[in-house]
């Protein structure tokens, strides 16, 4: 809550700076605007592929992580990791070397080993780009 709240003020500031008048008198459609922002967040965590999970699983029960919730943290940052990384391969070629969709359907249909062979795949590909 304090979060929307804090997006809530910047964008309210933001239109009063643009458009003139008081930051206040913008908060309405401010508080709008972000529990829209937070709940696109939402749903896009909410739809992580499955290997995602099952990630999270070995991770935990291989005593990697203390408790399920870490493992569970620890799978979705390597997949925003895995993302980020094809974005970045993305933008220094010019084209959808690795649409985002594609990715999704990839892993959806991998074991966990082949997840993370292609991880490290994407990872040097996006290393190999700042050389």
């Amino acid at each position: 809550m304090k979060n929307v709240m804090k997006k809530a003020w910047e964008i309210a500031k933001e239109g009063s700076a643009k458009f003139g008048g008081k930051a206040s008198e913008y908060i309405s459609a401010a508080l709008k605007m972000a529990w829209a922002e937070i709940k696109k967040g939402a749903n896009q965590m909410a739809e992580l592929p499955k290997i995602v999970n099952v990630r999270a699983k070995e991770l935990f029960q291989s005593g990697d992580q203390p408790s399920m919730q870490y493992a569970k943290s620890k799978a979705e940052h390597e997949f925003s990791i895995l993302i980020t990384n094809a974005k970045k391969i993305n933008a220094s070629s010019g084209k959808q070397v690795l649409p985002v969709e594609k990715i999704y359907e990839l892993t959806e249909k991998s074991s966990v080993k082949d997840y993370l062979k292609f991880m490290s795949q994407v990872d040097l590909m996006a290393g190999n780009l700042s050389k």
